[in-house]
C-alpha cells in the first residue's frame, strides 16, 4: 500500500510529463497501426488492380515499366511491339488468350486504350471480378469509344455523347478533331485504372492515325473524309506499314498483356508447361513460359506475374 501511495503521489507531482507521455505513446500506436493500414491497401489495391493475368508480354524494357504503363496506364512503352509479334504470341499452345493494349493517346487528361472486345470478356480484377458495363454496351462501331466510371463522373459524360481524342499523353496535344468518337458504354466502378481510362478498338487507333506521321497531321490530308472499319482493315497505306493493322502497326504500342496459360486455375500453369513438355507449377511454370517467349523470334520481352496460380 505504501508504495502504491508513493507510486499515486509522485503521477500527481508530474502531471504534465505522464499526459506527455501517454499522449505519446498513444500517438506512436496510432502511427503505426495507420502505417500497416496504408501499406495493406496499397499491396491490396496494387494486386487487385489485375486479376488471372499469368505474364505481361511487351517491348524489351524494365519489368517495372512494363507493369506501370500496360497495367497502370503509367508512363509511356520505351519501344514497340509489332502486329506479327503479337499474333506469333497468341498462336503459341501456351496462350489460351491474349489481350492487346495500344496506348498513346489521351482525352482531357485520361489515356486512351486501345484494344479488342476481348479486353470486356477476358480482363479480371480483385478476385477474378469480370467488368461490367453501368450503362450501354462495349464498341460495336468504329468510333465507338467505352469509358470508365471516373471518366463519365469527372467529365459529365453519358452515352451517346460526341468526344475527341488528342494525340500524345499530354493534355495539350493536337486533336483528332476531324474524327470523334461516339460514347457507346460507361463501365461500372472496379477501383482499378479501367475507371480513368477510355477505351477504342484497335482498328478505331489506326484510322484516327491514317493522315498523321511523326506525331503531326500530314498537310494537305485533312480532307480524306471520315474511315469506315471496311477502310482500315483493307488499306495497305503509304506509311511502311506503321498504321495498318495487317503490316505490323511499328509505331503503335501495343504492350500485349498476353496471359492466361490454358486449363483451369489449380492445373492451369502446369498443364500449360506439360503440354509443352515440361513439369512445373506456380512461378516456375510462369518463368519458363516467359522464357520462352522472350528467347523466341520477335521483338517482344515477358514478365511473369504473381508467385501462384491464380483463380480464374
Amino acid at each position: 500500500m505504501i508504495v502504491a501511495r508513493l507510486a499515486l503521489q509522485s503521477l500527481r507531482n508530474r502531471w504534465v510529463t505522464v499526459l506527455l507521455t501517454i499522449l505519446a505513446i498513444s500517438v506512436s500506436v496510432m502511427l503505426l497501426l495507420g502505417v500497416e493500414k496504408v501499406r495493406s491497401g496499397a499491396r491490396d489495391s496494387f494486386a487487385g488492380t489485375v486479376s488471372g493475368a499469368d505474364v505481361l508480354i511487351g517491348a524489351r524494357s524494365g519489368a517495372m515499366q512494363l507493369l506501370l504503363y500496360s497495367v497502370f496506364r503509367i508512363g509511356n512503352a520505351t519501344n514497340n511491339v509489332t502486329w506479327r509479334s503479337y499474333q506469333d504470341i497468341v498462336s503459341r499452345s501456351e496462350v489460351a488468350w491474349a489481350i492487346p493494349l495500344s496506348l498513346g493517346d489521351s482525352h482531357r487528361g485520361f489515356r486512351v486504350i486501345g484494344t479488342t472486345p476481348d479486353y470486356f470478356g477476358h480482363f479480371r480484377y480483385r478476385g477474378g471480378q469480370a467488368l461490367t458495363f453501368a450503362v450501354g454496351a462495349p464498341f460495336d462501331d468504329l468510333f465507338d469509344v467505352v469509358i470508365g466510371s471516373d471518366v463519365a463522373s469527372r467529365l459529365g459524360y453519358s452515352t451517346g455523347e460526341k468526344i475527341t481524342v488528342a494525340h500524345g499523353a499530354g493534355s495539350l496535344g493536337p486533336q483528332h478533331d476531324d474524327l470523334p468518337f461516339r460514347v457507346s458504354g460507361i463501365l461500372a466502378r472496379t477501383g482499378t485504372p479501367v475507371d480513368k481510362s477510355l477505351h477504342v478498338s484497335l482498328k478505331a487507333v489506326e484510322a484516327i492515325h491514317v493522315d498523321w506521321r511523326s506525331g503531326s497531321r500530314i498537310p494537305g490530308s485533312g480532307d480524306a473524309g471520315r474511315p469506315s472499319a471496311a477502310d482500315v482493315a483493307s488499306s495497305e497505306g503509304d506509311n511502311g506499314g506503321h498504321h495498318r493493322l495487317e503490316v505490323a502497326p511499328a509505331s503503335h504500342r501495343i504492350p500485349a498483356r498476353c496471359e492466361r496459360v490454358q486449363g483451369r486455375a489449380s492445373f492451369g500453369c502446369a498443364a500449360g508447361c506439360r503440354l509443352a513438355g515440361d513439369v512445373g507449377t506456380g512461378r516456375h511454370c510462369r518463368d519458363r513460359i516467359a522464357w520462352r517467349l522472350s528467347h523466341g523470334r520477335g521483338d517482344f520481352d515477358a514478365r511473369s506475374v504473381g508467385d501462384d496460380p491464380v483463380d480464374a
